[in-house]
């Protein structure tokens, strides 16, 4: 397991774009790339949020709060064939990580995470 904390996640669809957050050095970087797989890339930032430490450990308290580590490591509704996918990849040395992702299918609390990441971006994920 890697010794660096990493957190990505990112939502969307072909047709509506997508919004990919991850963070590095405490500070949560906000893209809008044109494909999933696309490469993280500066002109594709639209905001950069610098978490202090409190508010650092009151995101890491958050996510422990909603249980993602129990969440599954895939959602998939194999009756829409085009929609919505996300990911979501978290690694905290010494912790827990977790590898998970989705097509038109999420955790029962996966609004509340939304929410979470909500309070932390001025621009909405994925409306």
């Amino acid at each position: 397991m890697s010794n660096l904390v990493i957190f990505e996640f990112q939502i969307g669809s072909f047709n509506e774009g997508f919004d990919r957050i991850f963070l590095k050095n405490q500070t949560l970087y906000h893209e809008t790339p044109s494909h999933p797989d696309e490469e993280s890339n500066p002109i594709l930032i639209v905001e950069e949020v610098k978490l202090t430490e409190e508010q650092l450990n009151i995101f890491w308290d958050d996510l422990d709060k909603l249980k993602v580590w129990d969440w599954n490591r895939d959602y998939t509704n194999l009756e829409i064939m085009d929609g919505t996918e996300w990911r979501l990849k978290i690694n905290k040395p010494k912790k827990r990580s977790i590898k998970t992702e989705g097509q038109n299918a999420y955790p029962n609390n996966f609004d509340d995470f939304l929410k979470i990441l909500n309070t932390h971006v001025k621009e909405e994920l994925y409306k």
